[in-house]
């Protein structure tokens, strides 16, 4: 029976692992770009409710560009 309550434990922390990681706050205001020459990804982060947008280009030199949002509550 203890096998079958490991079992049982393991599914559930599995499935509610990957629900809350395929779970992301929508970040459309931090959206892809391109440039002449590398594409740029868009990531946001919040910290102590202040919004930033980063971008991380594609291809050397690997540079990357900030910059806070405003989002209303």
């Amino acid at each position: 029976m203890s096998n079958l309550r490991v079992a049982i434990v393991f599914a559930l922390g599995v499935t509610l692992g990957y629900a809350l990681a395929v779970k992301e706050d929508n970040h459309s205001m931090c959206s892809d770009f391109a440039t002449k020459y590398s594409d740029w990804h868009g990531w946001l982060s919040v910290k102590d409710g202040v919004y930033r947008c980063f971008w991380l280009e594609s291809a050397y030199p690997w540079r990357t560009r900030q910059g806070i949002v405003e989002v209303e509550k």
